[in-house]
């Protein structure tokens, strides 16, 4: 099964200021009305993010909630998104409920499910009454995009037997630009890399003989995090002792003790 990744609520903003455009405000079934937009103030907020970790089906859901409207004629609420992109009108589109807007119904929080990790994705939240009228926007909050790069140890492969000094290679990519690639043994962080190719060079002449577990994690701006792992095992000195016989010499001819 796989694991969630779950994100605190830190993406929190100010209220929307109320929308006054051209014309005169009125009441209508309790309602404040502009010019057919109703005026709504609302507090959303990002409860929490969760992406399916490396190894399953890449999706990812956002729970929102938001304040709920006072009006009297409150109907239901619309959710807005929108991909890599905060310009009004959001008119997102790929999430399993279909495309913005996405009726919540009178609720005050929803999940918008099937987002694509590897984009950055803008949500507002509007009012809408029994006639339809509809707020203006929320506030807009942002959820950066969660695609892990990917990393691939190269060099020595899986398994392998290893002495001496060792040359330890990566490659990684990202859906936007890998930030740096760490080098650790045995979960003990051994060098940075920050430009390819990513590369470590390993003295095994010191260690004892056995199994060494070899990780390379990959990382972006966003802080997302790729990893690959090898196990191989260091073999020791299989040199073998050099003995020199510095006396009698060569075929030398000795007699007594």
């Amino acid at each position: 099964m796989p694991s969630w990744v779950v994100a605190p609520a830190i993406f929190v903003f100010k209220p929307a200021e109320p929308f006054f455009g051209a014309g005169q405000r009125k009441r209508t079934n309790g309602m404040k009305i502009n010019n057919g937009r109703m005026l709504f103030l609302t507090m959303l907020q990002i409860i929490m993010v969760m992406s399916l970790l490396p190894g399953a089906a890449l999706a990812a859901s956002v729970l929102l909630e938001w304040d709920p409207s006072t009006d009297a004629d409150l109907a239901g609420y619309n959710v807005y998104y929108q991909a890599n992109s905060s310009v009004q009108p959001f008119k997102g589109t790929g999430a399993a409920a279909g495309s913005a807007p996405i009726d919540a119904a009178n609720t005050t929080t929803t999940i918008i499910d099937g987002l694509d990790p590897a984009n950055s994705y803008f949500f507002s939240v509007t009012a809408y009454n029994s006639a339809r009228l509809e707020s203006v926007y929320s506030n807009i909050i942002q959820i950066p995009e969660s695609a892990p790069p990917v990393v691939t140890i190269t060099s020595p492969t899986n398994n392998a037997s290893v002495n001496g000094t060792v040359s330890i290679s990566a490659t990684a990519s990202d859906n936007v630009a890998v930030a740096r690639v760490q080098f650790y043994l045995n979960e003990v962080l051994q060098a940075t890399d920050t430009m390819a190719p990513y590369l470590f060079t390993w003295d095994t002449s010191s260690l004892a003989a056995g199994a060494y577990t070899v990780s390379a994690r990959a990382s972006d701006s966003a802080g997302n995090l790729g990893r690959s792992e090898i196990v191989v095992t260091v073999a020791g000195d299989t040199s073998p002792p050099t003995v020199y016989l510095s006396a009698p010499g060569n075929n030398a001819s000795v007699s007594g003790s």
